[in-house]
Order: C-alpha cells, then structure tokens, then sequence
C-alpha cells in the first residue's frame, strides 16, 4: 500500500495539481472587445500591446483565451493579430512555453512574420498568459471573443484609443 500511494504522489505532485498558484490569482485582465479576433473596424486602428508585462487572463468580450489560429489581417483593433500557435496546456502540463504568431498586414499573407514566446498555464476554469511585448508596435494579442456587430464604442474605450495613438506620434 505505501508503494502505491508514492506512485500516485509521484505522478501528480502537489505543485503542478493546486489552483493556488501565485499566476492564477494575482493577473491583469485584458476584457476589450476590439481585443476579440472577429473584431473588424470600419476605420482602420492599430492598437499595440507594447506595454503589456506579466501574467493576463483574457475574459469579457475578448474572449476566455487567446486564439488558437491564424486570426485575419486587420482584425482585433491592429494590423497584426497575435495567435497561439499549438494548443493550450492541460492543467497537469503546468506553465508551458508557446509561440506567439502575429499575422502581418503587408503585401504579402505570413501567418507568422513576427513571433515571439510566452508562458501559458491552466488554471482549470480558465488560462493565464506570461506576457512581454511583441516585437514590433501594431502588434496585440487577440482574444478567441466574437465580436457584437452594433456595439458601438464606450468613451472610455475612444480615450484609451487616443492616448494610445497620442503615444505612437
């Protein structure tokens, strides 16, 4: 009997298997709905996630996680959409290394011109993302959330838009 219970605490140790870690509790949330990969603006904006660091759950109308698929040029609010390219981790997997692909608009169709690696961890209801900016500005992490046609935009969401571009210029 004590040779099977090492064998169980073995296989699922109690750091990998417990939802109190540090990443599934203390996280930013990126909730936008531009942020939402079926977002497509009828004027064209490029939003950039240049100062995103740490560890972000998505949630909202951005979706409950990244996508995981080339998401189309100019669509969540950027000309680059960022994807996960592979899947997301199971909960035993604990924090895994993926790749970031951002879908560039230019005159060429690349899936992944730019990439850059995270960590992702499941937290079981939900995945948390170790973030870091992408490589380039015009580049932002896109939400697996569809996007409401008549949704119109907060003035929130337009200030937080302006003082964006005011920073770019």
């Amino acid at each position: 009997m004590i040779s099977v219970l090492k064998i169980i605490f073995h296989l699922t140790p109690f750091s990998q298997t417990s939802l109190s870690l540090k990443e599934c509790s203390t996280y930013k949330l990126l909730n936008e709905s531009n942020r939402a990969e079926t977002y497509n603006p009828t004027s064209f904006i490029h939003l950039c996630d240049r100062t995103l660091f740490g560890w972000y759950r998505f949630s909202g109308e951005a979706g409950f996680k990244m996508a995981e698929h080339c998401v189309s040029k100019g669509r969540c609010g950027t000309f680059a959409p960022g994807w996960l390219s592979g899947t997301h981790p199971t909960l035993a997997e604990g924090a895994v290394e993926r790749e970031v692909c951002f879908h560039w608009f230019a005159w060429r169709s690349d899936c992944c011109l730019f990439s850059t690696f995270i960590k992702v961890r499941n937290c079981g209801k939900f995945y948390v993302y170790k973030l870091r900016p992408p490589p380039v500005c015009s580049l932002r992490y896109c939400g697996n959330g569809l996007f409401k046609k008549g949704e119109k935009f907060s003035n929130i969401k337009i200030h937080a838009i302006l003082i964006q571009l005011l920073i770019l210029f």
